[in-house]
C-alpha cells in the first residue's frame, strides 16, 4: 500500500451518484509497486465473460481476466464467486490457476484466456500464490492484501456467425444471480430471480428458502 502522489496519473472506475463517486476500483497507472519475499499486491484490470449460445449460428467470445501482481515470483488463482439464492452466503469455485504471462515479465502481468461455458457469477475472486501457497495479509486498516473482488466489467454475448439467418437471441440461462436470485439481504428478504425474465425458454425456480421476509423479485431493468 503507497499514498498517491503529484504526478501521479490516476484512473477509477465507478459510477456518479450527485455529487459523490462511488468507485470499486482506483488505480495510479503509471506506477508500479515491487515487493520482495513473501508480500504480495494485486491490481485487476479487467473482467471480461464471453457467454456461450445453445445456437449452432453463434460464436462463443473469449473470457478475460487481466491482472498484476507486485512480486515476480508469485502466481494467481481464479474463483467464480457462487452465491446461494437463500442465504446469499459465497462460495468460492476454482476456475484456473494462472501464472505470469511469459513465466515473467517486467509488468508481474497475469492473464487468463479461456472458453467458460456456463455458471456464470458476477463477481469473481483472485488470490496471490507463492509456491502454491496462499500470501495474504490483513493490514491495519483492515483490507486483505493479496486477494482481490473483481466484478464482471464486461459481458460479452455470442455472436452470429452465420450470414442469412435470423439472429441469434441473448442467452441468461446460465446466469444463477438471474434464474435463482442473490439471497437475503441485511434485513433478511430474499432476492429471488428476476422477473419478467428476459429469455423465454428457461425455466425459472424460485428457490423454496426458510426466509425472514417474503421474497422480493428484482425488477428486470433496475
Amino acid at each position: 500500500m503507497a499514498p498517491f502522489q503529484v504526478g501521479d496519473f490516476v484512473t477509477f472506475t465507478g459510477f456518479r451518484r450527485g455529487s459523490e463517486v462511488v468507485a470499486f476500483s482506483i488505480v495510479a497507472q503509471n506506477v508500479q509497486i515491487n515487493t520482495l519475499g513473501d508480500t504480495v499486491y494485486i491490481r485487476m484490470e479487467l473482467g471480461l465473460l464471453g457467454i456461450d449460445n445453445p445456437s449452432a449460428n453463434a460464436e462463443i467470445a473469449e473470457s478475460r481476466f487481466i491482472g498484476f501482481t507486485s512480486n515476480n515470483r508469485a502466481t494467481v488463482s481464479l474463483f467464480a464467486m457462487d452465491v446461494d439464492p437463500c442465504t446469499g452466503e459465497v462460495t468460492n469455485r476454482i476456475i484456473a490457476a494462472v501464472g505470469l504471462r511469459g513465466g515473467r515479465n517486467a509488468q508481474n502481468k497475469f492473464e487468463y484466456r479461456s472458453e467458460i461455458l456456463s455458471r456464470y457469477t458476477r463477481e469473481f475472486f483472485v488470490v496471490a500464490e507463492i509456491d502454491g501457497i496462499e500470501k495474504t495479509i490483513l493490514t491495519k486498516n483492515n483490507i486483505t492484501a493479496g486477494t482481490y473482488v473483481q466484478p464482471v466489467n464486461t459481458w460479452v454475448q455470442a455472436e452470429q456467425d452465420v450470414p442469412g439467418v435470423p439472429p441469434v437471441p441473448h442467452d441468461f440461462s446460465q446466469m444463477a444471480f438471474l434464474t435463482q436470485g442473490v439471497g437475503a439481504d441485511a434485513s433478511g428478504n430474499i432476492w429471488g430471480p428476476i422477473q419478467p425474465f428476459p429469455q423465454t425458454g428457461v425455466t425459472v425456480n424460485p428457490p423454496q428458502c426458510t426466509a425472514v421476509a417474503e421474497s422480493a423479485p428484482s425488477e428486470s431493468g433496475e
